[in-house]
């Protein structure tokens, strides 16, 4: 019987070379599965290749996927990874490795029910080079550029790797995306009802200047009455936007785009997240938000054994303002040279005084990471709170703002009207 060559992965995720003797590269095949091998490549030792690599049947196979074959966003931009997605890929990828699972037997696993979407191209991608040979951080490293993945959750499963112990990593990291999305979610779901507001109070103006006082004003012009200052400026600006309304929209979107085009340059992005930081009430809620995303995140990496350089310039890179990050990464560099961690951060501005003072406890005591979650808690239960009340000003103010608009201009229209009544009684 001839003798085959066989490129396996083992129980533990490693790579490895057997050689079978069997009937044919089938029945060797059954053998190594039967042990709970995954097969990679079977080669007659005569030299002739008898089945392809798996890496590569996964490239042809229908739901597979090729580099570059990720789906496209809006205009042709490459998507990014949902955080949502990542969330549930973390939950399952931490059971199926908790269960004794091999690694690229995980992979199969997630990959088969997510074909055609965004993160099944990942792990199709993925999937190749583990097979290959390299770990699973090492292969979602280009996926980071690719599409977005977090570097701070292939830094997790590089410290989990290096540690031995993935799972708890990748349990680590769940924690700390569902604490985001939470505090994301509470953000969001604040601000809906003052964008609804700000939405129908658009609406009925618009529907005003268009339709109701251009009525008006014909109605006026044939009468002859003398109007009122402010009925005369109102009816003007109708007028003004009912002939040149296509003009004014389309200059006002033309410079929506080039200060959109602006913004996407380096120096545009400077500028604007730094203006970001500054802006008030606005800008210290998310000062706030930076803060507390910094303290859970350096953290997460401390507890998973990252050091604190290295975790500073991870929590950087994962800030998506350019003006937070510039400080962070100082901060980092100010660290490498010696300094305290709660030296630099009050040297940057990046904590408040009560901040500061628990990672000073924390570099003391040696309890850095638990000093930190403090902060992160503390933060998030001040956030929130300071959120809350914004939108409870919020939105009696835009109530207010709307009542008063509407009724300005009703007031103008009808002005006229009363005036005339008055005059004929």
């Amino acid at each position: 019987m001839p003798d085959y060559r066989c490129r396996i992965g083992t129980t533990d995720g490693a790579i490895a070379e057997r050689f079978v003797t069997a009937a044919s590269a089938a029945v060797a095949r059954e053998q190594l599965v039967a042990d709970g091998l995954e097969v990679f490549d079977i080669v007659q030792r005569s030299g002739g290749r008898i089945l392809p690599a798996l890496s590569e049947l996964a490239s042809i196979q229908i739901g597979g996927s090729k580099e570059g074959d990720e789906p496209r966003g809006l205009f042709g931009r490459g998507k990014k990874v949902a955080p949502s997605d990542l969330l549930l890929l973390n939950q399952e990828l931490a059971a199926l490795i908790n269960a004794g699972l091999p690694l690229l037997r995980c992979i199969d696993i997630l990959r088969s029910r997510r074909a055609g979407t965004l993160v099944g191209s990942v792990l199709d991608r993925a999937r190749r080079r583990v097979a290959s040979g390299a770990s699973l951080s090492g292969a979602l490293q280009p996926e980071i550029d690719k599409v977005g993945m977090p570097e701070l959750f292939v830094t997790s499963l590089e410290v989990g790797e290096a540690s031995g112990d993935l799972v708890t990593a990748l349990r680590r990291y769940t924690t700390h995306l569902e604490s985001s999305l939470a505090l994301r979610r509470r953000v969001r779901d604040a601000m809906t009802y003052p964008l609804v507001l700000a939405a129908v109070a658009t609406i009925v103006v618009t529907i005003l200047l268009t339709f109701v006082i251009p009525q008006f004003a014909s109605f006026y012009a044939q009468s002859g009455a003398d109007l009122p200052l402010t009925t005369r400026a109102l009816v003007g600006f109708a007028g003004g936007v009912e002939s040149y309304g296509l003009i004014i929209l389309a200059l006002a979107a033309g410079l929506f785009l080039l200060y959109r085009r602006w913004a996407s340059t380096e120096a545009g992005r400077d500028t604007v997240d730094a203006r970001k930081l500054r802006t008030p009430i606005l800008g210290d809620l998310r000062r706030r938000y930076f803060g507390l995303e910094t303290a859970r995140t350096l953290s997460t990496l401390l507890r998973g054994g990252a050091p604190l350089v290295s975790a500073l310039r991870v929590t950087a890179q994962g800030t998506n303002n350019r003006a937070y990050r510039a400080r962070l990464l100082a901060t980092a560099e100010q660290v490498s040279h010696g300094s305290y961690l709660h030296h630099a951060f009050e040297h940057h501005g990046l904590f408040d005084s009560l901040g500061l003072e628990l990672v000073q406890v924390g570099e003391s005591t040696g309890a850095l990471e638990e000093m930190l979650e403090h902060v992160a808690a503390t933060y998030d239960e001040v956030l929130d709170r300071r959120v809350t009340t914004v939108v409870g000003l919020v939105q009696p103010a835009m109530l207010v703002a709307m009542g008063v608009l509407v009724a300005g201009i009703l007031l103008s229209l009808y002005m006229p009207l009363f005036q005339t009544v008055q005059a004929v009684g």
